[in-house]
């Protein structure tokens, strides 16, 4: 029982190192960054600037201002539409018909579509892709606005969603690069918020999401490790999605799935921080938890589907394929967290109750010979998770933000149940409907998300365990566990604070 509790320890804290491993590289990594060799001039080609919309009339028109100053000229404005309420669809009817546009007739339309209404401007630069349902969610959009943009030989897309302002000259800056690249699927450019100054819970959500392009990608990049399609803010190659098969269909996370599908065709996929578009953080706490959980459970079916293909692919070095598994793995560190927590119950219970057993002295006696390599190890995993934040702080020279890294963690540890729940809904294979984000354009309105009475019950009953934990670790080795730090507060903070 001892060497078994022990070993179990020992490969949990295996699993958390090699996640921290990546972290530290990609933060080293970081600091090492070179701006892309200047890319040959862009050819010219149409580029179709695809926003998805579903129900989003609160943003649209800011985004549609955006595109309107965009200064590559040849572009399309193609907004895939899948709206049921009263208010988007005749919006963009309105802005559409601005712009002299008329829908197409139903019989042309049902020749390529079902279940669709086209409008098109006379000299076609504006486009409404409209879908009366919202089967297969984002995914199935992409994939109606695809045809379409096939049948006018469209090479290139930029994929925003509904409320992200895009660079006046992203467009230039991602097609040279692009077409400077024939392996090249896509170019993810950078992704930060207008809103993230509206109030504590959104800085501290914000620097959370942000540190991926400050760092993480960075980092990828001159590893020449896989990038990430983070969902918008894209420019694809249109013959490499249709290569790799297209968007899924019903996926949670169309963009982590399309990823693994396009590197494991061949392909390659290069980050432009260079390229800064704006939009919005989640505005409340419960809509971030409906978010996470979205994220979490899309990326566990992502590890069930694709796992076996990453390790054995041709097209990947190993130590692109460990990037692409730890990805896929991403949010699995909820489960394995659970475990640790249950054999730390385990441990420290036995302990007290049984102190004089021959197995409790064999397992005191085990850790005490590896306490201090494995205290170390420890804090290692533990540093790892608020170091790009940190970094990203230095970069930015926004010292003022030191506060919100512990903020952040806290807040990314309290939903650690959403991303359990989701990882075995994921990797199950259960079915679940699409939670589309509340949008406010960053104003201060109630958002219509609301705090979910089981979940916060299950969080209280969380945090007196814990802190019934630390008392017993404390009383039992006479030092307080340096995660108490953290998951009494992120606890706290799911209960009391948002």
């Amino acid at each position: 029982m001892a060497a078994l509790l022990v070993t179990l320890q020992i490969a949990l804290l295996g699993y958390f190192l090699f996640f921290a491993f990546f972290n530290y590289l990609y933060a080293f990594a970081s600091f090492f960054y070179r701006a892309p060799a200047k890319g040959r001039k862009p050819s010219g080609k149409t580029v179709a600037v695809v926003i998805v919309s579903f129900n989003e009339k609160e943003v649209l028109l800011e985004t549609l201002s955006a595109c309107s100053k965009l200064t590559y000229q040849n572009n399309v404005i193609v907004i895939g539409d899948d709206s049921k309420d009263d208010a988007t669809y005749p919006l963009l009817q309105k802005w559409i018909t601005e712009h002299g546009g008329q829908k197409l007739p139903e019989q042309l339309v049902t020749r390529h579509h079902e279940n669709m209404d086209i409008w098109e401007s006379p000299d076609k630069k504006h486009v409404i892709v409209h879908r009366h349902t919202n089967e297969g969610f984002k995914a199935g959009n992409l994939k109606e606005v695809i045809k379409y943009l096939r049948r006018r030989g469209i090479d290139y897309l930029f994929l925003l969603d509904a409320d992200w302002r895009i660079q006046s000259d992203a467009i230039e800056q991602a097609l040279s690069q692009l077409e400077s690249h024939e392996n090249l699927a896509f170019v993810q450019t950078k992704r930060a918020h207008y809103n993230r100054s509206s109030g504590i819970f959104q800085r501290s959500a914000a620097l959370g999401e942000e540190t991926e392009y400050e760092v993480e990608l960075v980092g990828r990049q001159m590893m020449h490790h896989p990038i990430l399609f983070t969902g918008c803010c894209t420019l694809f190659r249109v013959k490499a999605i249709e290569d790799a098969g297209g968007f899924t269909a019903g996926h949670l996370t169309e963009d982590i799935d399309l990823t693994n599908r396009l590197y494991l065709r061949g392909w390659n996929a290069q980050y432009l921080p260079s390229v800064s578009n704006e939009g919005e953080i989640v505005p409340s706490y419960p809509a971030l938890i409906k978010q996470q959980e979205r994220w979490a459970q899309g990326t566990a079916r992502t590890f069930r589907e694709f796992m076996k293909s990453v390790t054995q692919s041709v097209h990947l070095s190993w130590g692109q394929r460990l990037s692409l598994i730890r990805q896929n793995m991403y949010y699995t560190t909820a489960v394995a967290i659970e475990i640790s927590i249950v054999l730390a119950f385990i441990s420290v219970g036995w302990i007290i109750i049984w102190p004089e057993s021959y197995q409790a002295n064999l397992y005191v006696l085990y850790m005490s010979r590896i306490a201090l390599p494995y205290t170390i190890l420890l804090l290692l995993a533990l540093a790892s998770n608020f170091l790009p934040m940190l970094i990203t702080i230095v970069k930015r020279r926004t010292f003022r933000e030191l506060p919100f890294v512990l903020l952040s963690t806290w807040l990314s540890w309290s939903m650690l149940h959403t991303y359990f729940w989701a990882n075995v809904k994921g990797l199950l294979g259960v079915k679940s409907d699409w939670f589309k984000t509340p949008k406010t354009s960053g104003k201060r309105v109630r958002v219509s998300t609301r705090h979910n009475p089981f979940r916060i019950a299950v969080n209280m009953v969380t945090l007196c365990l814990f802190i019934a934990l630390y008392a017993l670790e404390w009383y039992t080795y006479g030092w307080i566990n340096p995660y108490a730090y953290f998951w009494i507060p992120a606890m706290m903070t799911s209960v009391f604070v948002f």
